[in-house]
């Protein structure tokens, strides 16, 4: 039995071994990002006239204002009223481009887990030891009990078997890998001297609209150099229809009206 436990000790120390053996010391790249800068900027599209509506709503004390979709809430000593403002402004979509900085540098990591899978093997094999101790002093109680009546014809008590030694070989290699273990992650691991400091450029892009003068007055888009302003007005007219902000009743009578004019 005894020398069961001590296998049992070998299994728990090499488990614990197995799962922190992902967390061995070494260096670890981490990586910092400066301020991002444009490099570039690319149109998507034409410009497009946009709406944009603010409300502000008053109630006592209390004031809720709607900013390009967004909802805050404020102090107010207002008394209950809606305020709500309409503008149209001509917006271009862009694609960004943005270039920021990256430092990415060395650093110790996994020594945390090394001494705690350090710590669990000594435990581990400790145990061991204290388990064969208890089983020790037990089988020489039991023993000296077994003596002492081993004379009585009425005595019919089997003689105790002394534990292996199966416990000692489990909890000193289990003491000794784990001493090992932690040396090493303090005074041998990370292998290798650490890694320079490698400065590079990492890029990205976002899309966003921003203010633009390419819009006709009449909320179009502004005719394109080399092309009639009829021929531009037709093309908005199908827009508009394909976007389903216009009938088709309505598309024809605007069309046949651009098309007199030509």
């Amino acid at each position: 039995m005894a020398s069961q436990f001590g296998w049992q000790h070998w299994f728990v120390g090499f488990a614990i071994a197995s799962v922190a053996q992902t967390s061995c010391t070494h260096w670890a790249a981490q990586r910092y990002y400066g301020d991002a800068v444009e490099v570039a900027r690319r149109p998507l599209g034409a410009p497009r006239m946009l709406d944009h509506t603010e409300t502000t709503a008053s109630t006592g004390e209390l004031r809720v204002y709607r900013p390009l979709g967004r909802v805050g809430v404020e102090a107010s000593a207002g008394t209950g009223q809606v305020d709500t403002h309409r503008e149209r402004y001509c917006a271009q979509r862009v694609e960004i481009t943005m270039q920021r900085p990256v430092n990415t540098v060395h650093d110790v990591a996994g020594r945390p887990m090394d001494v705690i899978a350090s710590l669990g093997l000594m435990a581990a094999g400790a145990t061991s030891l204290l388990i064969h101790g208890a089983q020790t002093a037990d089988y020489e109680e039991l023993k000296a009990f077994h003596d002492q009546h081993f004379s009585d014809p009425f005595f019919s008590g089997t003689e105790p078997q002394p534990p292996g030694n199966g416990a000692v070989f489990a909890g000193v290699a289990l003491i000794a890998a784990g001493a090992v273990w932690g040396l090493a992650s303090l005074l041998v691991l990370p292998t290798g001297p650490q890694p320079p400091l490698a400065v590079s450029k990492d890029r990205f892009t976002l899309q966003r609209n921003v203010a633009s003068t390419g819009c006709s007055p009449e909320g179009g888009v502004a005719p394109e150099a080399g092309r009639s302003p009829a021929a531009q007005k037709l093309e908005e007219l199908k827009r508009l229809r394909d976007q389903g902000l216009l009938t088709e009743e309505e598309y024809e009578r605007k069309r046949r009206a651009a098309v007199e004019g030509l």
